[in-house]
């Protein structure tokens, strides 16, 4: 058994290194497919974290009657902080609010004494807990919300999250598709190499069968052909994007959201999962080559 794959690598790299140039096309092929997919799966694992990020930071703002007095805001954050799906109520004042007010918009900071008073509500602003952040889950939270005493409005914003999801969902899908396609054409190629390599080892093979050569003696070296080139694609890609990701962390000073959707290399599993794909693929390539011509 050893003897055997260490003849069928053997014979898999001298074919590599006889054909080097239509080897490093495939190689390339297989790279540049595998680099589209990796590269859609590194940025919808980091645009994703973003999303969870964000959508973390989503909390409700109940916000008060101006004649709510104190004995009702005591009840209020009591019966909030009971509640199982809410981590934190935090009371904020008017006049807390103006400050934040002025804080945020300094050129807007007389406002409020142009308008003869303070226009600006008491709040409650709530936090909920982990796992809860779904919308479907906030709706039903301000809903409950809405009708407690003192409540004048309960406000929140899921839509900007929502739709960020939605984009990131879009465009994986588009990226799944288009590697998929890439794919496909790299298997292709592959097939094609390995063809190509039986056509000009044929009377090599008629040497084998006539002497007796089993079908999978013969094509043992064509099928770990076909998976080290896809093997040498998969590193080949996996190494392009970690040196784009380095590349791009060290330039992304420049822009927030390139360094949030940049912030981490892919896992070790997806990024095993590509260098498998790679010598899945070129496994298949290579079969299909070798089933056509040796009728098998």
């Amino acid at each position: 058994m050893i003897a055997n794959l260490r003849y069928f690598v053997g014979e898999a790299l001298t074919s590599m290194n006889r054909s080097r140039g239509v080897s490093v096309l495939a190689v390339a092929t297989i790279a540049i497919a595998l680099g589209i997919l990796g590269t859609f799966l590194y940025l919808s694992s980091n645009v994703n974290d973003v999303v969870i990020r964000w959508s973390r930071e989503v909390q409700l703002s109940v916000y008060l009657g101006d004649d709510v007095d104190a004995t009702q805001v005591e009840t209020l954050l009591e019966r909030l902080r009971r509640e199982p799906r809410v981590e934190s109520a935090t009371y904020v004042s008017k006049d807390e609010a103006l400050a934040r007010f002025r804080t945020y918009f300094e050129d807007l900071s007389d406002l409020p004494e142009k308008l003869g008073d303070n226009p600006l509500p008491a709040s409650v602003e709530v936090r909920l807990v982990e796992g809860k952040h779904e919308p479907a889950e906030i709706e039903k939270l301000a809903a409950d919300f809405a009708g407690l005493e003192g409540v004048e409005d309960v406000e929140y914003d899921t839509g900007w999250v929502e739709r960020l999801d939605s984009l990131v969902q879009l465009v994986s899908g588009a990226g799944f598709l288009l590697g998929g396609i890439l794919l496909l054409a790299a298997t292709a190629t592959t097939s094609n190499v390995i063809r190509l390599a039986l056509f000009s080892r044929q009377d090599e093979i008629e040497i084998l069968r006539l002497v007796g050569a089993t079908r999978r003696y013969i094509q043992g070296p064509f099928l770990v052909e076909g998976i080290l080139q896809g093997f040498a694609g998969g590193l080949l890609a996996i190494a392009a994007l970690a040196a784009s990701h380095l590349t791009i962390r060290a330039a992304a000073d420049v822009n927030l959201f390139v360094r949030l959707a940049t912030a981490r290399f892919l896992d070790p599993a997806p990024a095993l999962a590509v260098v498998v794909a790679g010598a899945v693929m070129g496994f298949v390539g290579a079969y299909l080559a070798v089933r056509k011509y040796l009728k098998i």
